[in-house]
């Protein structure tokens, strides 16, 4: 939460701005599907006004999304300005000691890697508004067809989100080693570029510094990085192939349990279908989310 107050704390006009046009082209877009979902099911879905409501959906979705993103752009940038100008100040006003103790290694990776990583959490901020706009809408649409139905599919959908949460949590702690390890790296690679003349003039030393200093340092930090990363991947997937597989108890386990309309089955798997994107929008932007939560800390 600290990122979003970060953002508020910058510009909260632009950042309400961006919310409500970001879950404005949600809502947009689920009238789309509801337009498709109308013309598959409707006698009337040759009449003029579903092909001009259409487009109408489209144009709105087009314009909403692209300010969105533009006012969210400039937010990013601008917090990002301020974030390094703030983290400038502060190196300034420190006593000359705690920055030695610091070192200049952990400051330069502050003011480059955990600033950028904050700045490129933030840039997708409006697409996931309007991501979480459509599930919450689809919900409400799904739960006007069948309410049962639209229980059992947000049961299923919390399974896989606390599925995916959990093995988020446990690729947290490889996550943030590997960021404390980044900063060993480059405490070691500064010394390398500082100290050059000194480990040319002795082979032996060089050769000790790349292969018992440098590359171990390095190899933790990658493996660490590697099994977060393997982690958030395995969650990822598994996140998605659980809502095909509450599609295939839909269509195969639900019409044994209950009687359900062939229309209200496909307006269901229609809707979640398209519901996948938005909810893998959702995932894929949780690990950014993440990165930027460790880069905020330190």
């Amino acid at each position: 939460m600290n990122l979003f107050f970060l953002m508020l704390r910058s510009s909260w006009k632009a950042s309400l701005a961006s919310v409500v046009l970001g879950g404005a082209s949600g809502m947009a877009t689920l009238g789309l599907i509801t337009l498709i979902h109308h013309a598959f099911s409707s006698q009337d879905s040759q009449s003029a006004i579903l092909p001009a409501l259409f487009v109408a959906a489209c144009v709105a979705v087009l314009i909403l999304q692209v300010l969105s993103k533009c006012i969210l752009t400039r937010l990013s940038q601008s917090t990002a300005a301020r974030l390094q100008f703030e983290l400038c100040n502060r190196i300034m006003a420190a006593p000359l000691p705690e920055l030695e103790r610091v070192g200049p290694h952990r400051l330069l990776g502050m003011l480059q890697g955990d600033v950028g990583a904050i700045t490129g959490a933030l840039s997708n901020f409006p697409s996931v508004c309007a991501s979480a706009m459509v599930l919450v809408s689809g919900i409400g649409y799904l739960a006007s067809l069948s309410i049962p139905l639209a229980a059992c599919t947000v049961f299923m959908a919390s399974l896989a989100v606390a599925s995916y949460l959990a093995g988020l949590h446990w690729a947290n702690y490889h996550l943030r080693q590997a960021r404390e390890d980044r900063d060993e790296v480059s405490k070691q690679l500064q010394a390398m570029v500082f100290g050059i003349k000194e480990l040319k003039a002795n082979n032996r030393r060089c050769v000790d510094f790349i292969y018992d200093v440098l590359l171990p340092a390095d190899t933790l930090m990658r493996e660490r990085l590697i099994k977060g990363t393997d982690i958030l991947g395995g969650a990822h997937t598994w996140g998605r192939l659980s809502l095909f597989i509450g599609i295939g108890l839909l269509l195969f386990v639900w019409p044994k349990i209950a009687f359900v309309t062939p229309e209200t089955l496909m307006g269901y798997t229609l809707t979640i279908l398209y519901l996948t994107s938005p909810l893998d929008s959702i995932l894929g932007w949780l690990p950014a989310l993440n990165h930027a939560a460790i880069s905020l800390r330190k």
